[in-house]
């Protein structure tokens, strides 16, 4: 297997126990109703709630730093989709964070 296949395990996998933890962590409130998982329009995966609020997430295992740049990248690629309903929220799962963009989250 080449180098390019097994990041894709590698991410994969990531965003599969990503996945996972946050539907346990959201299982027993009532008004969650299913993960969604790649969902049309979407790229990783969905919390879908009964008042139709979505906690759009999206999860990146990268070697190098997820920045300014590359959250600016989700955030115009979720707008251009005109998926984004009024009480949605992104959330963006990653292993490493640019340290500037942490010192101001």
């Amino acid at each position: 297997m080449s180098k390019q296949g097994q990041y894709n395990y590698k991410g994969i996998d990531f965003q599969a126990k990503a996945a996972l933890a946050l539907f346990l962590q959201h299982l027993r409130l009532p008004s969650f109703l299913y993960i969604q998982l790649e969902a049309p329009n979407f790229e990783d995966f969905n919390l879908v709630f009964n008042d139709g609020r979505k906690i759009i997430c999206e999860s990146k295992d990268w070697k190098r730093n997820f920045s300014f740049s590359h959250l600016k990248m989700i955030l115009q690629s979720v707008l251009k989709k005109n998926i984004l309903q009024k009480n949605d929220e992104i959330l963006v799962i990653c292993t490493k964070l640019d340290r500037m963009l942490r010192f101001i989250i």
